[in-house]
């Protein structure tokens, strides 16, 4: 009756926050008066489809990290959200927001949270926003809100994912209460900002796909040998004492030498840029390099030495390479790895090149010629420029 409070309440559906957050239920309560509260459904085009229009919420929050920059519809269904039990009607109707999903979704979004485009930018994917509902035992209609929303932040290239929410509200109405639905799709809306900015003040802490810069720093590796592992260094050649191994009974070579490089790489967000620090490792293994006792000669050591050089030549050269890049956060362990890969490839190829010019050191003269072009390559940095 007209002037009488109807007390009806809506129930959000149990979902996860994620990291760094435990999993809970919210709930409330609300009081209307009947008289006061009237939102009549209204039709247009030629679907005979009803349109609810949300009502914003002004400053939801203040965000100090984001702001959202873009909303894209990503729903299978975009032409309704979902059906309305109406009394004149004996199947549920479809129901739409008021000038479509994407433009009044958007609208609350950018009316409700404040926006600081000096911050970082986040997209919005709406992947599900849907209404059901059903009549229940007790008379009153039954209604079910589904949310499904993707937040990415969107960086100098693609953009980058973050998270999920997924999430909804439960209500009961009676038939005549249409106005009861418009606040379930409010809630669940205000619900899932409200989570995004709880993350968010979390994350930017720590996570790296938030950097919104890059700074690369190469270190210097201070361990020259150990026992089993000898790494490169202008003042400490190597001797015979390095080559631990036993020699290949059926190799018909004097010596051999197994030298790598490696890269040591760790990324942490220090402010709101990623400091990305590198430890380059140009080593050699001395059980898996061996000499026979009668080939311990300066010649034989030189040609070995030379295998070592040319693995120092390619690391400098990945260093400068990847110190003149333009790399951006989200990408900077994808990019150092595949450079690093293909300067390990580019190792191998010059490797070889080296033993089959020099016929693995006979060649005195090849040799003699190899040992300037490495040492040549020691102060550039490049073996043979392009």
């Amino acid at each position: 009756m007209k002037g009488q409070h109807q007390k009806f309440s809506l129930h959000f559906l149990d979902y996860s926050l994620g990291k760094n957050f435990a999993r809970f239920q919210l709930g409330f309560f609300i009081w209307s008066c009947a008289f006061l509260i009237t939102i009549p459904l209204s039709t247009y085009g030629n679907q005979g489809v009803r349109e609810i229009s949300l009502r914003n919420e002004k400053l939801l929050f203040t965000p100090t990290e984001f702001y959202f920059s873009e909303v894209l519809d990503a729903r299978e269904e975009q032409s309704n959200i979902g059906r309305l039990l109406l009394p004149e009607f004996t199947a549920p109707q479809p129901v739409d927001l008021k000038g479509g999903g994407k433009l009044s979704i958007s609208a609350f979004i950018f009316e409700s949270v404040k926006q600081d485009q000096k911050l970082r930018p986040i997209q919005i994917h709406i992947n599900e926003f849907s209404l059901s509902e059903k009549r229940g035992t007790t008379g009153l209609v039954e209604g079910n809100v589904k949310l499904h929303l993707s937040f990415y932040y969107l960086g100098e290239e693609d953009p980058v994912y973050l998270i999920d929410y997924n999430g909804g509200v439960s209500y009961r109405r009676s038939a005549s209460r249409y106005d009861l639905v418009e606040p379930a799709l409010t809630k669940s809306l205000t619900a899932a900002l409200h989570y995004f900015q709880d993350w968010i003040q979390v994350e930017v802490k720590d996570n790296v796909k938030l950097a919104r810069g890059i700074k690369v720093n190469f270190l210097d590796h201070n361990n020259f040998y150990d026992l089993d592992t000898v790494f490169y260094t202008a003042d400490r050649p190597l001797v015979f004492d390095d080559f631990r191994a036993k020699p290949t009974p059926s190799s018909r070579f004097a010596a051999s030498i197994f030298s790598s490089f490696s890269f040591d790489v760790k990324g942490e967000l220090v402010g709101d840029t990623l400091e990305v620090n590198i430890i380059p490792k140009v080593y050699m293994l001395r059980d898996q390099s061996w000499a026979r006792s009668t080939a311990l000669n300066d010649y034989t050591l030189n040609h070995e030495q030379r295998h070592f050089d040319i693995t120092q030549i390619i690391a400098k050269k990945l260093i400068n390479d990847i110190s003149n890049l333009a790399i951006f956060p989200d990408e900077y362990d994808s990019v150092i790895n595949f450079y690093y890969l293909e300067a390990f490839r580019e190792m191998n190829k010059l490797q070889d090149l080296y033993d089959k010019e020099t016929r693995h050191g006979i060649d005195q003269s090849a040799q003699i010629r190899w040992n300037k072009i490495i040492d040549k390559g020691l102060q550039t940095g490049v073996l043979f420029p392009d």
